[in-house]
């Protein structure tokens, strides 16, 4: 079943072209990050598909209010690694070999 929402909360320079190959029709695939390069979009696929893309640097609160109910509602969760502080550098490393799916979190041990 295809998503009617994306909330791409990582910069990478293809997510727009990805995200919308997996939209539904109707859906919205919101961009909260970027990476400083253009976003490559095939305008078919926004057009027969009615989809629509939005930016946002961050909504309002009630906005974030909104979406936080809607992923809690429909089970989203994020994609977390787990590193302890000692190991703060290698997850930099692997952040900037693009080796990391998701985000880093360093734990307090």
């Amino acid at each position: 079943m295809e998503p009617t929402f994306i909330l791409a909360t990582c910069a990478v320079g293809r997510i727009g072209e990805l995200g919308l190959r997996r939209l539904a029709p109707n859906g919205m695939l919101v961009l909260l990050v970027s990476d400083q390069v253009n976003l490559s979009l095939n305008p078919m696929a926004l057009i027969m598909g009615r989809r629509r893309v939005m930016g946002s640097p961050a909504g309002s609160r009630k906005e974030l209010h909104e979406a936080l109910q809607f992923a809690a509602s429909h089970g989203v969760r994020p994609r977390l690694t787990q590193f302890p502080l000692a190991a703060a550098a290698e997850a930099l490393a692997q952040m900037h070999d693009n080796r990391l799916r998701g985000r880093a979190v360093l734990m307090l041990e």
